[in-house]
């Protein structure tokens, strides 16, 4: 139960000291998904927009 406690507050010394850190982890893990679904809608307009090319 010591253990755990101990565990606790070194995490929370660690969250309470880098601030920065935590925000840009913070900030990585809720772009990720955004990122991936923005990757995913582009490729799908290039697979739409490949139907419609420009021949000169």
């Amino acid at each position: 139960m010591k253990k755990i406690l101990s565990d606790i507050l070194f995490v929370a010394a660690l969250l309470i000291a880098s601030p920065g850190f935590v925000t840009i982890a913070m900030g990585f893990l809720l772009a990720t998904p955004f990122f991936f679904v923005s990757m995913s809608f582009a490729v799908v307009n290039s697979e739409l927009d490949d139907d419609d090319e420009v021949f000169y």
